[in-house]
């Protein structure tokens, strides 16, 4: 018998190749490749990263800049200049933006153990 962890992660796997599979073929290969980088980085680094550093911004930030590069290179098949400065734009934009929102779950995410820069630098 399958334990919810394992119908969990099973769910996850189909759901995730499938979706690359249907950007790959919807939109294209630098599409799909992108967006498997978006899965990595966010099931491999940034969410185990909350309880051990609050680099997970960083790392979370660039999870966060990254589809409007899918956005262009579905439309383009190409990265460009442009590109690269809609993906700046909304990197730099996920620090105030999550920083402001973990404010009033700071007791929350301390709770669960995770590290915040609203929990280890509240006056920042």
């Amino acid at each position: 018998m399958c334990s919810s962890i394992q119908h969990a992660q099973a769910f996850a796997a189909v759901t995730g190749l499938s979706g690359l599979a249907l950007l790959g073929l919807g939109a294209n290969p630098l599409t799909a490749a992108l967006g498997g980088l978006n899965l990595v980085l966010y099931t491999c680094m940034y969410t185990p990263m909350k309880r051990r550093s609050i680099a997970n911004t960083w790392v979370g930030s660039v999870v966060g800049g990254i589809p409007p590069l899918m956005g262009w290179a579905a439309c383009t098949g190409q990265l460009s200049h442009g590109a690269l400065l809609l993906g700046g734009i909304l990197y730099a934009w996920q620090f105030p933006h999550f920083n402001a929102l973990s404010w009033n779950l700071r007791k929350d995410y301390d709770k669960a153990g995770y590290k915040m820069m609203a929990i280890s630098h509240p006056g920042k």
